[in-house]
This record gives C-alpha cells, sequence and structure tokens, in this order.
C-alpha cells in the first residue's frame, strides 16, 4: 500500500486523488477526466473551494451508476461549474436566482 502526501500534490494531481477515492474502482482516470478537473480548477476560486464542492456532489454523481465504476466525470462538469460560479457570484455580492 502506498501512501500519497497530499501536502505535496499539485492542484490537478490533489482533484484527480479525491476522484478516484470517491469512485473506486479503477486507480487512474480517463484523460477526458483530466481536461474536466482543469476546467475545474480555471473556474474555481481556490482549490479548497473544489475540493469542498466535489466531495458534496461526486457521491451522489456516483452512486446513479455504481455498476461503472470507471464512469467519467464529464457528465458532473456543467454541474460543478454552475456551483462554483455560484458561490463566486455570492461572495462578490450578487445574488443568484
Amino acid at each position: 500500500m502506498t501512501i500519497i502526501n497530499l501536502d505535496e500534490l499539485a492542484p490537478q494531481a490533489l482533484v484527480a486523488q479525491l476522484v478516484v477515492e470517491l469512485r473506486g474502482g479503477a486507480a487512474v482516470l480517463p484523460y477526458a477526466d483530466y481536461e474536466v478537473i482543469d476546467d475545474w480548477l480555471e473556474s474555481s476560486p481556490s482549490i479548497d473551494m473544489l475540493l469542498m464542492v466535489l466531495a458534496e456532489e461526486l457521491p451522489a454523481w456516483f452512486a446513479k451508476k455504481p455498476d461503472r465504476p470507471s464512469q467519467s466525470i464529464r457528465g458532473v462538469r456543467r454541474r460543478v461549474l454552475k456551483i462554483l460560479k455560484e458561490h463566486q457570484l455570492r461572495t462578490a455580492g450578487v445574488q443568484t436566482s
């Protein structure tokens, strides 16, 4: 068993590790998932905010199809981007509808 020091991971690797842990099954992500992670990182005000949103959203997403342990995160991409945008608007003092 390898122990990963999370303090030494780059943001993309940290998010990928969280996705792998929450998804279970396969230990690596498809290349397309790294593109989604990059989109999320570009849109997120901080890595901590992104990790919090993913920890809330991904378990339910993966639970929808438990028979597909290697499913892509592309299907939840827009939902996470929307949540990140809403958070940015709230912190900027703008109400969302």
